[in-house]
């Protein structure tokens, strides 16, 4: 769902949509702590690519990483761990690469488990 993002005094939080009228249509409750921003990019299925999604990246040679999409100093860019250390790369400095989103890390498993990714800024 795309929209702004609407917070009352009172905690709770809305997206209103396009055509939006007050208290009336296109206004739904939302957690706000998974709404994610737009990071102006697609993969290569042409579906948009937002904050907090989880991707993999698929180089020229074939080689796939799994990566947890973020904003860091100023710039969206993909989270990941290598021994147990957190990284994070800008989209900007990234090359010959091809997207595929893959879920988020506000989504489930099956299992009714949260997903083991890089997860977000937060726990790197």
């Amino acid at each position: 769902m795309e929209g702004s993002l609407i917070t009352y005094k009172d905690g709770t939080a809305f997206i209103c949509c396009e055509g939006y009228i007050p208290d009336v249509l296109n206004k739904y409750e939302v957690d706000p702590s998974t709404v994610c921003q737009y990071t102006g990019l697609t993969d290569k299925n042409g579906k948009q690519i937002f904050e907090g999604d989880k991707i993999t990246m698929i180089f020229s040679h074939g080689q796939r990483t799994a990566n947890a999409v973020g904003f860091r100093g100023g710039s969206f860019g993909l989270h990941w761990k290598r021994g147990g250390v957190g990284h994070f790369a800008a989209f900007t400095g990234i090359c010959h690469v091809e997207y595929e989103v893959t879920g988020s890390i506000h989504d489930k498993e099956k299992e009714g488990r949260d997903h083991d990714t890089a997860e977000s800024a937060e726990d790197l």
